[in-house]
C-alpha cells in the first residue's frame, strides 16, 4: 500500500468542500438557498434529506484521505455521484427546466464536472494506495 498522490488529495479536500457545504446548505437553510439562487418557493423537506446524505458522503471523503487503504469503491462511487449530479445539472440547463439566475446554474456545473475529471485523475494516479 502507497501514499495518495497530491492529484488524489486535492480531490478529495474539492469533494469533502462541495459536498459538505451543499449538505449543510441543504440540511439547515433549503429554502433561503433556493430563494437566493432566484428560483421558485416550495416545501423545504424535499430537499432538506439530500443534505444529511451529502454530508455523509463528505465525511466518509475525509475518512478516506486519512484511511485510504481499501477505499477504491468509495472513491469510484463518489465519483459516480459527483458525475450524475454533473449530468443532472446539465441536463437541466440545457432543458431549461431550472428557472434560477445563470450563475447559480453554470457555476455547479463548472464545480461537478472539475470535481468528477479530478477525482477520475486521483484515481488512476493513486490506484496502488486504494
Amino acid at each position: 500500500m502507497g501514499r495518495i498522490s497530491g492529484v488524489m488529495r486535492l480531490a478529495l479536500i474539492w469533494g469533502i468542500l462541495l459536498y459538505g457545504i451543499y449538505g449543510i446548505v441543504l440540511l439547515i437553510i433549503p429554502a433561503q438557498f433556493v430563494a437566493l439562487t432566484g428560483g421558485a418557493a416550495f416545501d423545504a423537506g424535499w430537499i432538506r434529506w439530500p443534505g444529511g446524505l451529502m454530508l455523509a458522503v463528505a465525511y466518509g471523503l475525509f475518512r478516506v484521505m486519512n484511511a485510504p487503504a481499501k477505499q477504491g469503491t468509495m472513491v469510484i462511487t463518489v465519483n459516480i455521484a459527483s458525475l450524475l449530479i454533473a449530468i443532472a445539472l446539465i441536463v437541466s440547463f440545457v432543458t431549461q427546466e431550472i428557472h434560477v439566475f445563470l450563475f447559480w446554474i453554470v457555476l455547479p456545473i463548472v464545480l461537478w464536472v472539475g470535481h468528477t475529471v479530478l477525482m477520475f485523475l486521483g484515481y488512476q494516479s493513486s490506484r496502488n494506495a486504494l
